[in-house]
């Protein structure tokens, strides 16, 4: 479901500003992100319970690219959210203005689809 196919996960650097980041450092977008920023992502808006089935989706729809497109319906991000729904999901979720490939944003919006949004799980391709 992406255009790319992952390769490796991007170099994270000392000073934060690799594409990928340490366990401290911010996540820049348009980048495959190693799963273990995903999972500090995910646990961050996600109850525990939901964290791995969560990963898993991320994995399906995007492969941890936070710059993926789908080719088919054009769902971007980590979670292919839809570009045409975005600012309003992304003001729902407490991220008003942010770009539709920035990845706390996505996770945030993905949380908030799953917990407040109208379909739940069901809002991915997708299921992990």
């Amino acid at each position: 479901r992406v255009v790319e196919a992952p390769t490796e996960a991007a170099p994270v650097s000392e000073d934060g500003d690799a594409t990928t980041a340490s366990s401290s450092g911010p996540i820049q977008r348009s980048s495959y992100l190693t799963e273990r920023d995903v999972r500090r992502l995910v646990a961050l808006y996600f109850e525990p319970a939901d964290v791995d089935k969560a990963v898993r989706i991320s994995w399906c729809e995007s492969t941890f690219n936070a710059g993926s497109i789908d080719p088919g319906d054009g769902g971007a991000g980590l979670f292919h959210h839809s570009p045409a729904g975005w600012a309003d999901l992304a003001a729902s979720a407490g991220w008003p203005g942010t770009d539709i490939f920035d990845p706390e944003a996505d996770v945030a919006a993905a949380a908030w689809l799953v917990y407040q949004g109208p379909t739940g799980w069901a809002s991915f391709s997708c299921q992990g």
